[in-house]
């Protein structure tokens, strides 16, 4: 009876840190998933500021060489 009881609490011992682990397993993979989607979205925002600054950049050049072109 004594074993039997003595298993019983390690059983119950053993589900609940399972039960834990589990929650903080996924507590942890929630947090994985939305560090990699602002990843994501941070590299995208990066890519289009880029763009637009190349744009811009291409824009302002074009700009200026006309506006030498008509003042000469």
């Amino acid at each position: 009876q004594e074993v039997d009881d003595s298993m019983e609490e390690i059983q119950d011992r053993y589900s609940s840190v399972s039960k834990r682990a589990k929650e903080i397993v996924e507590l942890l993979q929630k947090g994985y998933d939305e560090h990699q989607s602002f990843s994501e979205a941070q590299l995208n925002c990066e890519k289009w500021l880029l763009e637009m600054s190349n744009k811009l950049g291409t824009h302002s050049k074009f700009n200026v060489s006309t506006m030498e072109l008509t003042s000469s």
